[in-house]
């Protein structure tokens, strides 16, 4: 005889942290944020971030043959903010490598909603953070994502490597978005969280 089991829940990621919150998530795996590599000379590859398994395994690989495309850790960055970062998340995090957690919640939905830290009724907060993207000089695009109020970093990093940098987006009210009351000013850093459905 067999059971069959069913998971009614979703999956995400929680960018700068190696845990899950704890209400009612279990860790899927915690490992390394990684991102396009950029170079002066590279141009285009992937277009988005991954959370790398902290501890992979491996299929066929060739060391002798390279591709252009290449990915690297992602580093903390934040200029022109480094005199204040600690204000921001707590600690100090200029120049160190960011890690990433994928947790399992029991939740059916989640999604980000830019702007807000609070829960709209009938929503659990997975977690907040400050809405983070690449470096505006890079010549391909990439994705912005929540990275964690509380950010933790890669253990031995902080070499300022500048391979693939974070920075906090600003919020720009003008003609083509309302001031609304979330822009207190004329260039905001955007906070945002990560909800879940009951």
């Amino acid at each position: 005889m067999f059971v069959l089991r069913v998971f009614l829940g979703s999956i995400y990621t929680r960018w700068g942290r190696t845990t899950c919150p704890g209400n009612g998530t279990d860790l899927a795996y915690s490992g390394y944020m990684a991102g396009t590599y950029h170079t002066g000379t590279t141009k285009g590859s992937g277009a988005n971030y991954l959370c790398l398994a902290g501890d992979p395994t491996w299929d066929f690989y060739s060391e002798s043959i390279n591709n252009d495309a290449k990915l690297t850790g992602v580093e903390y960055e934040f200029w022109p903010h480094r005199s204040i970062l600690a204000d921001f998340f707590g600690s100090d995090i200029k120049d160190a490598e960011a890690p990433c957690s994928v947790c399992r919640t029991s939740r059916n939905t989640n999604m980000m909603i830019p702007g807000r830290k609070d829960c709209y009724p009938g929503w659990t907060k997975e977690y907040s953070g400050y809405l983070v993207g690449p470096y505006s000089g890079y010549d391909d695009g990439s994705e912005y994502v929540c990275l964690d109020r509380r950010p933790e970093t890669v253990v031995n990093s902080g070499n300022d490597d500048n391979d693939n940098m974070l920075y906090f987006i600003d919020s720009r009210c003008d003609a083509s978005l309302e001031c609304l009351a979330l822009f207190v000013q004329f260039n905001t850093v955007m906070e945002y969280s990560k909800f879940s459905s009951k």
